[in-house]
């Protein structure tokens, strides 16, 4: 089992102060110093703004206190951006704090207060705050449509570094969607920015993220292998165990599960190193589940116990949950029913409710194995009882008498399930090949109506496409004659589309062959788009045709089958795109 990765927010405050280096203590006194001696309003606020800050990482109470500080401050020296920074402050800290209404509210306040004064720089992170608030509430698209607000602000601004951090959240968000192409997409366009920025540290977290969507694993391990040695050259040993944790997550995927317990032994040492409990019994619980996989089941169980020992937070009750489920599933793999039942237990009283009816199926299931062991053990007693009263009772010849009575009873009983097993399967194998029957003699009534109907509709669109094709040729150069080109080129499609339909029943006997021609790529495509054009503008859809290919590039095949396949996607295009959507066909090699 890996934990799943929680994806955090970089939001930043910007103002005209100093960097800091947060959670030092040096850097807060010299802070309150420069704070208590400072002479102007506009000096108070921009040090109030920086301490709110620096307190986010250690006290949310001191954040909140000094973001409203800096309001006031700001307030007093009418420094519309500086109060706009305080009121960010406080929503940052009420989101950590957990009260995302709050947190919401305040945001909100900041796209209003920004929008108006035009704080572009602000409203982007305010945009990117709700749509971390959006997501945690589960609301897919109202995140996305807060995150790509932020995108067009961060790439208007040319801020890169965030632009690249907002799509790698962009893709993670498609990724706990289940939408693996799309998280793809957006992890790669925050790999070009990091490559074009010469980024290396995010490079390797963006590595870390295409590995998780990627469906080549071993590419994936490529990625990883690429990130950890970026994180180990820079000494940053933090990311570094998280990346070990993939790795052996990855490997598990594989099936390679002595090198998935080797990079989780890795991850595990620097966890240690570094002394944050909670992803400590991560790579503890990852370590177990890899013992187990190898069948080291006390190895596993004493992991296992190493990752309980955690601080009760919320977060670590989180965590509990899937170690108790761990060890449920260990208990049951050493046919310890009872254990495994008491273990699924507490996984299922530490659940919370949007997530418990996966658990309590698994609680359900090894409750019932339990309480089959437990019916088994009170038979094995009975029978034990009755053996003694048999045997102070009976003679030996009697007791002989039972059990051959009873093992014929077994066998008879045996001999009879094994006849009905096998009638049921004799019936469902005459069922099968019925059915299989059926389904052949349809499939040749489908193949022989495709072929009768092509035949019959050809006929008179051939002869409704002669005069219109002389009319086409006759009529003078204007409007009418490009619409009676439009409608004859449509008229030939529609042969086609006739066409495609006798080649089905071609395709069913094994009978169709490839036309090949050599044509102008771009000629051809250009034809193809510019079909859709009129559909488009009456739909209120932005249509955009690039080739990155020479323009005499040309291509060998079967041309019709290649301007069907366009038809469709361009069609399909169209159709499901929205008013005032944009359609783009890119060709490159």
């Amino acid at each position: 089992m890996f934990f799943p990765r929680r994806f955090s927010l970089i939001l930043l405050i910007l103002t005209g102060g100093a960097g800091l280096l947060f959670g030092q203590t040096s850097v807060l006194d010299s802070l309150h110093q420069l704070y208590d001696r400072a002479h102007s309003e506009k000096e108070r606020a921009e040090l109030a703004a920086e301490l709110a800050w620096a307190y986010l990482e250690s006290d949310l109470e001191q954040a909140v206190r000094y973001s409203w500080k800096t309001v006031e401050h700001a307030r007093h020296c009418d420094c519309k951006e500086l109060e706009i920074d305080g009121i960010y402050t406080e929503a940052v800290a009420k989101y950590y704090s957990g009260d995302n209404a709050a947190a919401e509210a305040l945001a909100q306040t900041v796209v209003q207060q920004a929008e108006r004064i035009g704080y572009k720089r602000r409203l982007a992170t305010a945009f990117e705050l709700l749509g971390g608030l959006n997501e945690a509430a589960g609301n897919f698209q109202q995140c996305l449509d807060y995150y790509q607000r932020a995108a067009a602000l961060y790439e208007e601004l040319e801020n890169w570094g965030l632009l690249a951090n907002l799509y790698t959240n962009i893709g993670a968000l498609f990724e706990n969607n289940g939408q693996q192409d799309r998280a793809r997409e957006y992890y790669q366009r925050a790999k070009a920015i990091y490559e074009k920025e010469g980024d290396e540290e995010g490079l390797a977290f963006v590595y870390a993220d295409l590995a998780t969507v990627l469906e080549d694993r071993q590419q994936a391990l490529e990625y990883l292998l690429r990130a950890a040695e970026i994180h180990a050259h820079r000494g940053n040993e933090k990311s570094l165990a998280g990346v070990y944790q993939t790795l052996g997550f990855v490997y598990g995927e594989l099936g390679d599960y002595q090198r998935a317990k080797a990079y989780e032994l890795k991850a595990l040492r620097l966890r240690q190193k570094i002394g944050e409990p909670q992803e400590l019994a991560i790579a503890f619980l990852n370590l177990g589940d890899s013992y187990m996989n190898l069948h080291l089941l006390d190895s596993a169980e004493w992991c296992l116990q190493q990752a309980l020992k955690l601080p009760p937070t919320r977060t670590a009750l989180d965590i509990k949950t899937y170690i108790y489920y761990t060890l449920g599933e260990l208990a049951e793999k050493k046919g310890q029913y009872d254990q495994a039942f008491r273990f699924m237990k507490k996984a299922a009283d530490l659940k919370d409710s949007t997530h418990s009816k996966e658990l309590s199926q698994e609680l359900a299931a090894f409750e019932a194995r339990f309480r089959a062991s437990e019916r088994e053990k009170e038979l094995l007693r009975q029978n034990l009882e009755l053996e003694q009263k048999a045997k102070s009772r009976l003679s030996a010849l009697f007791v002989g008498l039972v059990v051959l009575l009873v093992l014929g009873i077994g066998a008879w009983t045996v001999y009879q399930r094994q006849m009905h097993k096998q009638r049921v399967a004799e019936l469902a194998l005459a069922k099968q090949k019925t059915e299989a029957e059926n389904l052949r003699q349809l499939d040749a009534m489908k193949s022989k109506f495709f072929a009768n109907i092509s035949h019959e509709l050809r006929t008179p669109l051939t002869l409704i496409m002669a005069p219109l094709e002389e009319a086409f040729r006759k009529a003078p150069k204007g409007p009418l004659r490009n619409e009676l080109e439009l409608a004859y080129e449509n008229s030939q499609k529609l042969l086609q589309l006739v066409d495609q339909i006798l080649e089905l029943s071609r395709l069913d006997a094994g009978k169709v062959t490839l036309e090949e021609v050599e044509f102008n790529l771009d000629e051809e495509l250009r034809r193809i788009f510019q079909a859709f054009q009129s559909l488009a503008r009456t739909r209120n859809i932005q249509m955009d045709y690039l080739n990155r290919l020479p323009k005499e590039t040309c291509l060998r095949t079967d041309l019709n089958k290649l301007e069907r396949i366009l038809n469709n996607l361009l069609s399909n295009a169209v159709k499901f795109s929205s008013s005032g959507g944009f359609v783009h066909l890119s060709v490159y090699a």
